[in-house]
C-alpha cells in the first residue's frame, strides 16, 4: 500500500465512488439519447405514413375523377349504357318513320329522315367497331345482332317506298295514255327531259322509277317535272358493254347497278345515292353522291366513287378509288385494295363542291372492317401500291 493510500483511504474511496457515479451517468445519458433517437425515428415514420395515406387519397381522388369523365369506350358498363341509349333511341326513330310510311303523311320529309336514320346506325356501328377491342366476344355479337334489326327495319322501308314509287309511276303513265295527244305534250314540257335523256328512259338497259313524292300538292300538272327531277337510273342484266350516264340537273335521282359482267360504267353528274349489286369484272367510274353508297357482291372490279358514306359488303378482289367525307365501312371482304379517287370530266369540280366533296379527306385509307375487330390491321383490306394504280381517267370525251 502506498503512503498516500495508507494516509488518505477516505479520499480514495471517495475518488473511486465519483467514478462509478459518472460511469452510471454516462450510461443513463445514453440511455437517453436511444429513446431520444426512437422517438424521432418514430415521430419520422408517422410523418412519412401521413404523406402516404395523403397521396394515395389524392391519387385515388384522380383516379375517380377520371373514372366520372373517362370516355364509354375505356368500361364495358359505360359503353353498353351509352350504345343501348343510342340504340333505343334509333329505333324510336325508325318506328315513328314507319308509321309516316304506312300512314301515308308527310311524304316530302320520308326521304331526308330514312336517310338520316340511315346514317345514325352507321355511326351506331362505327361505335361498335371503335370499342369492340376491349368487349367481350358475346357482348359484341348481341351489339350486331341489334344493328342488324335496325338495318333490316331501314331496309323494309326503302323497298316500301320503291314498291310506292312504280306504282306512282305506272298510274301516272297510265293516265296520261288515256288523255288526248295534245294533253299529253302539254303535260310532258314541264319535264324537261332532253332527246338523249328521253332515248334513255326507252333503251331496255334502263328503267326509271318515280321517286316518292316531295310536294304537299298531288296535281298531276306537276307530276312531270317532279317525276324528272327525282328519277332513278337502273342499269342491270348487261354483259361487255360500256355505259355513259349523264345527270345533268339530277341531283335527287339514284342510280342502280345491278348484274353486270365485264362492263364500263362512266356517270357524269351529281346525284342522291348508288346501289350496286352483283358485279363482275366491272369498272364504275362515278361523279360524285350527295348521300351514300351501298357496294354489294362484287369481284374483279374497279369502282372510283366520291360519296358521303360508302359501305362495302362482300368485295373479292377489288379495287376501291374513293373519295369520302367518312371511314367507309367493309364487311365479309377479301383482299380489297384502296386509292385516291382518281376520275374527271368537264365540270366536275363545280360537281364536287356542290356535294361538299371538293376537298380530299384522306379518308379513303382509313377503313373500318365490322367482321374484324382486334386490335391489329385487318387482313381483309389493304392500300393500294401508286405503282399499281391507274392514272386519272377522264370521261368528258364519253359519248352517251
Amino acid at each position: 500500500m502506498s503512503l498516500n493510500a495508507a494516509l488518505f483511504p477516505v479520499a480514495s474511496e471517495i475518488k473511486t465512488g465519483d467514478v462509478d457515479a459518472m460511469t452510471d451517468a454516462e450510461q443513463n445519458q445514453g440511455d437517453d439519447a436511444d429513446a431520444l433517437l426512437q422517438q424521432k425515428h418514430a415521430a419520422m415514420l408517422q410523418r412519412l405514413a401521413i404523406k402516404e395515406d395523403a397521396r394515395l387519397q389524392k391519387f385515388a381522388a384522380r383516379r375517380a375523377d377520371s373514372l366520372a369523365s373517362v370516355n364509354p369506350s375505356e368500361s364495358k358498363d359505360r359503353f353498353l349504357q351509352s350504345f343501348s341509349e343510342q340504340f333505343n333511341q334509333a329505333e324510336k326513330n325508325i318506328c315513328s318513320l314507319q308509321q309516316k310510311v304506312s300512314s301515308e303523311e308527310d311524304k316530302s320529309s320520308i326521304k331526308r329522315d330514312l336517310d338520316q336514320n340511315a346514317i345514325k346506325v352507321l355511326e351506331l356501328e362505327q361505335f361498335l367497331a371503335e370499342n369492340s377491342y376491349f368487349l367481350p366476344a358475346y357482348e359484341v355479337r348481341a351489339s350486331q345482332s341489334s344493328i342488324s334489326s335496325l338495318r333490316m327495319k331501314l331496309e323494309h322501308i326503302n323497298a316500301e317506298l320503291v314498291s310506292k314509287k312504280k306504282f306512282t309511276f305506272k298510274s301516272k303513265i297510265a293516265k296520261n295514255k288515256n288523255t288526248t295527244e295534245s294533253s299529253t305534250l302539254q303535260a310532258s314540257e314541264p319535264s324537261q327531259v332532253s332527246d338523249s335523256d328521253a332515248g334513255k328512259v326507252n333503251d331496255p338497259p334502263y328503267s326509271v322509277i318515280g321517286a316518292p313524292d316531295r310536294s304537299k300538292s298531288r296535281d298531276d300538272s306537276e307530276s312531270s317535272e317532279s317525276l324528272h327531277s327525282r328519277s332513278s337510273c337502273m342499269i342491270r342484266d348487261m354483259e361487255n358493254s360500256t355505259i355513259v350516264r349523264d345527270l345533268k340537273n339530277q341531283e335527287d335521282s339514284e342510280i342502280i347497278l345491278q348484274n353486270l359482267i365485264n362492263c364500263s360504267v362512266y356517270i357524269r353528274g351529281v346525284y342522291r345515292a348508288m346501289y350496286a349489286h352483283n358485279l363482275r369484272g366491272c369498272k364504275v367510274f362515278s361523279g360524285p353522291i350527295t348521300g351514300s353508297s351501298l357496294i354489294e357482291e362484287i369481284e374483279e372490279c374497279t369502282m372510283m366513287l366520291a360519296s358521303q358514306q360508302i359501305r362495302i359488303h362482300n368485295a373479292k378482289m377489288s379495287d376501291m378509288y374513293l373519295r369520302v367525307r367518312s371511314r367507309p365501312i367493309v364487311e365479309y371482304t377479301e383482299r380489297v385494295r384502296f386509292a385516291p379517287y382518281a376520275f374527271t370530266y368537264s365540270g366536275i369540280e363545280n360537281d364536287l363542291s356542290f356535294a361538299n366533296l371538293h376537298e380530299e379527306t384522306g379518308l379513303w385509307e382509313h377503313v373500318d372492317d365490322f367482321r374484324w375487330l382486334r386490335a391489329i390491321p385487318s387482313p381483309n383490306w389493304s392500300v393500294l401500291p401508286e405503282e399499281e394504280r391507274i392514272g386519272l381517267v377522264d370521261g368528258s370525251s364519253l359519248e352517251l
